[in-house]
């Protein structure tokens, strides 16, 4: 990951990421024990995170060298995903509209969401494909980074909508990738035969239950993670002195735990 200078407007692919639960965690714990998990998770989410891609990136473009496919290798060789973050919230955007952009983001937020339920912060994201600018504005104290554009409203509306921790793409954006031909439907096909992206029935606001292509976060796991993760969704929820006596972060909880339950069978 990268911080790019100013962008846009542009049509690129967006997510928008939450943490559940984290400013009661912010009030329940002295601020030294959150800034330190918070380095942690800089540490681990952010810079690991970022190696992992580009380890992931190179050996795609390796790939494409010795299959004959150099003519893509410019439209992929600058892609990239940036970031902006404040507080719980992480709105994250890629370079460009390319399909390896899509599963360089898809598979950011899905690692994303894994590591943060581990370290006791479940979280809720959507991804779509919108528009995206990028202005730094030069202040007397220091530059202000403003992201916006409908892309990014977007992303924060769809993310917000679900009753789980676990994230959804929608139809714009899957619709953009497979434009992209053949290369674009082998990289989705491959993503859903590998049940990285599993077609579900979303837990919605207002008691709905949606259609959606959601990223199945619990294919990170090995067996042994996933028997233990399977029995403490439950103690994540309740990690640095948050409490789960409120009905909304009940049906969180059984929903998160409904869909890890369903992709356990899945994977038999």
């Amino acid at each position: 990951m990268r911080e790019n200078p100013d962008f846009g407007p542009k049509n690129v692919y967006v997510a928008f990421l939450d943490i559940l639960g984290f400013s009661e965690a912010l009030m329940a714990n002295k601020i030294e024990d959150i800034e330190k998990l918070y380095r942690t998770i800089e540490q681990v989410f952010i810079v690991d995170n970022s190696k992992a891609m580009n380890r992931n990136k190179e050996g795609i473009l390796d790939a494409f060298g010795k299959i004959g496919l150099d003519h893509l290798l410019n439209e992929f060789e600058d892609s990239s995903i940036d970031a902006h973050s404040v507080s719980d919230s992480l709105f994250l955007w890629t370079s460009d509209d390319s399909a390896l952009s899509f599963q360089q983001l898809t598979h950011y937020v899905n690692r994303l969401l894994t590591q943060f339920l581990i370290y006791g912060f479940p979280a809720r994201a959507a991804i779509t494909y919108g528009e995206v600018a990028v202005r730094t504005v030069k202040t007397g104290f220091h530059p202000q980074r403003n992201v916006f554009g409908r892309g990014i409203a977007k992303a924060h509306t769809l993310e917000g909508l679900q009753v789980w921790s676990g994230a959804i793409v929608d139809d714009v954006a899957l619709s953009h990738v497979l434009l992209r031909k053949s290369f674009g439907e082998t990289m989705v096909n491959s993503l859903y035969r590998e049940k990285f992206l599993v077609e579900y029935e979303v837990p919605m606001k207002k008691g709905e239950v949606k259609s959606y292509t959601a990223l199945n976060w619990t294919v990170n796991f090995n067996k042994n993670e996933f028997g233990k993760m399977g029995r403490g969704i439950v103690e994540k929820f309740t990690d640095h002195n948050k409490k789960i006596d409120d009905w909304s972060v009940r049906v969180k909880i059984d929903n998160t735990v409904k869909f890890f339950n369903d992709m356990k069978t899945r994977q038999r």
